[in-house]
């Protein structure tokens, strides 16, 4: 960003490019404050000129400039800024109960919210109803892509093929799962997320929430509500394996490992093999690169099914 300024510093404000124009006007600059800036001494090395920021005469400027290049930063990468981090932690003190309490129901969950007062506040407050509309459209188009190529990398990491991108619900779920709402998505789809987890173990956060997973099954065995089962077992060690969920191994360790665990502990586990095949060829138009239970795959993934070629 300091490169960037000390190149437009050879301009006039009137001159500028739009988007750095546009930038300074949204930090509220003016052109006396630009003058102001661009006439501050620059750091040359090895041929590269910078703005210095700490050689800005009036103190006061500079600390602005700094600001908006720190509140620029924040939408390039996401981060929550103290508004946020107030919200997450309802103003509660680390290191108490309820404070730690409130830091596990909240962790992870930042994100959307810094993405919803970042972008999607700044499509907000665009000026006029048209540039609203542009900005927001950008924005969910963007979003919607990348969880479209979400989508199809779980396929792959889960040894299926690719999902037939012609069909209409696969962008209803790239819409869904994009802008940071992937486990929300999933929670629209079934009852539980991606993980297997319901919806109170999201609102608990990962510590209470993976404490009620690990027990929840055992306490209703206790009081005879649920039957042990190999399947039950097989998962429960899937879930508690360290690096079982690492997205470069998982199909592997899935089906030499995880599948063959299953394949001796569960009796019924061809069955239900079978019935999970035809549920996602029915549900989704998808087949298996790597079927579940085989020590190794049978083919390449197709990547024809993305139009839906049969």
């Amino acid at each position: 960003m300091n490169g960037l300024i000390a190149r437009q510093a050879d301009h006039t404000f009137d001159k500028l490019d739009p988007n750095f124009r546009n930038f300074l006007t949204r930090y509220g600059f003016k052109a006396g404050d630009w003058d102001k800036l661009r006439a501050t001494p620059q750091i040359e090395a090895e041929g590269a000129r910078f703005f210095d920021v700490n050689g800005v005469e009036d103190q006061l400027l500079g600390d602005r400039l700094m600001s908006a290049i720190l509140d620029e930063r924040r939408f390039a990468v996401i981060e929550p800024d103290s508004r946020i981090r107030g919200a997450m932690t309802a103003g509660l003190q680390r290191g108490t109960f309820m404070g730690e309490i409130a830091r596990s129901a909240t962790q992870f969950k930042s994100f959307p919210m810094t993405f919803m007062m970042t972008h999607m506040m700044r499509a907000a407050i665009q000026d006029g109803a048209w540039g609203k509309v542009a900005a927001g459209t950008k924005l969910v188009l963007l979003a919607t892509i990348a969880g479209a190529v979400t989508a199809q990398m779980q396929s792959l990491v889960a040894g299926r093929d690719p999902q037939n991108m012609s069909d209409p619900q696969f962008w209803l779920q790239a819409f869904i799962r994009g802008g940071g709402g992937g486990m929300l998505g999933d929670l629209v789809y079934s009852s539980s997320t991606r993980g297997g987890d319901g919806l109170k173990e999201y609102v608990m956060g990962p510590g209470p929430g993976a404490i009620f997973s690990a027990t929840g099954d055992l306490m209703q065995t206790i009081a005879g509500n649920k039957e042990v089962s190999g399947k039950t077992l097989a998962q429960h060690i899937k879930a508690w394996t360290p690096g079982s969920s690492l997205w470069f191994s998982k199909i592997a360790t899935d089906r030499i490992l995880f599948d063959q665990i299953q394949t001796l502990i569960d009796p019924n586990y061809r069955q239900a093999l079978s019935r999970y095949e035809k549920r996602m060829k029915k549900d989704f138009g998808q087949g298996f690169w790597w079927r579940p239970g085989d020590m190794a795959p049978k083919r390449a993934p197709d990547f024809a099914n993305t139009r839906g070629a049969p």
